[in-house]
């Protein structure tokens, strides 16, 4: 059974992009790729800020369309709620690729 996860992504000056996929690993290093981050535009500095599974693509497409439409400061709170100093939740998958 594949899982799908409902992803956050932010800048430092804490510009958003949403996103839906089944492979959050290789979906987030795609993102690190873009120079400039054509999603972020040029503050492109990626982080993954906040992440859910879903069990199904329509599940999950359902939740990061509802959080769309969320005010901003809704999903700050979303995210301020797991992850307070909205760190990098993928930092350490790419560390291997730096050294």
């Amino acid at each position: 059974m594949t899982t799908y996860y409902t992803y956050i992504l932010a800048t430092r000056s804490r510009s958003l992009d949403f996103g839906v996929t089944s492979n959050l690993q290789r979906r987030v290093g795609r993102h690190r790729a873009m120079e400039p981050n054509r999603s972020l535009g040029k503050d492109g500095a990626v982080r993954l800020v906040y992440y859910e599974q879903r069990p199904s693509v329509e599940a999950a497409l359902e939740r990061v369309r509802e959080i769309q439409r969320w005010s901003y400061p809704q999903v700050e709170a979303l995210i301020s709620r797991s992850n307070p100093n909205w760190h990098d939740l993928s930092a350490e998958w790419f560390l291997a690729r730096r050294a």
